[in-house]
């Protein structure tokens, strides 16, 4: 039930992440990180939603420190992975922990 569902969408999460992260192997826009993250292409309706979900996957990947971020003259923000953090294995997500036996 529920914690199939939970596994099942951290997994989804963290194979995202690693897609994005290899696909940062040089300096792109987020809007540019479409391609690992949609099979489909994002059309004018949905740019908004597939750019607030990319944000939020570069920032993760930010917090993180598996990528920087840095913006250029014209206020345009340039993600690119950090290549000593390649081989990272995912943070686990508080909801995948095994409860402790009290």
């Amino acid at each position: 039930g529920l914690h199939v569902r939970l596994s099942q969408l951290i997994e989804a999460h963290n194979r995202d992440l690693r897609e994005l992260f290899a696909y940062l192997d040089r300096p792109r826009r987020a809007v540019d990180c479409f391609p690992p993250l949609f099979s489909r292409e994002i059309d004018q309706s949905s740019m908004g939603l597939a750019t607030g979900e990319t944000l939020a996957h570069l920032n993760c990947l930010l917090g993180r420190r598996r990528i920087t971020c840095r913006r250029d003259e014209n206020g345009v923000d340039w993600y690119q992975q950090i290549p000593e953090a390649a081989g990272f294995e995912e943070e686990p997500h508080p909801a995948a922990r095994t409860p402790r036996a009290t």
